[in-house]
């Protein structure tokens, strides 16, 4: 486990605060950080922002895109949640069970 690959990330505000900055795949932004990439290293999989890390090369324009400071830069590699492919395992492992994962629903195009 490397909390620094982590698809959540999570920002320390004080010893008893910390903050996640969780990806919202469209919901709170219209996907900045993969139009803001150059390298087609982020694209768009049912609904979800992914990371192509084969192509990525750690430019750090996603992360400057982002305007919920949800995507960060990590040995040269650009991460943030990808909901585990849909099967989200922040959600599984949660032992107090106050996570839930709730697929949107897509809207469809007349």
């Amino acid at each position: 486990m490397n909390p620094s690959k982590s698809g959540i990330k999570v920002e320390k505000k004080s010893i008893v605060e910390d903050l996640p900055n969780v990806c919202t795949h469209g919901e709170d932004c219209s996907f900045e950080c993969v139009d803001a990439c150059k390298f087609d290293a982020m694209h768009i999989k049912d609904g979800i922002a992914v990371v192509d890390h084969d192509k990525c090369v750690g430019c750090g324009a996603c992360v400057k895109a982002c305007p919920i400071d949800a995507v960060w830069v990590f040995n040269k590699k650009a991460y943030k949640c990808d909901l585990c492919g849909g099967d989200p395992l922040c959600v599984k492992l949660c032992s107090w069970g106050a996570l839930e994962f709730v697929k949107p629903e897509l809207e469809v195009k007349k």
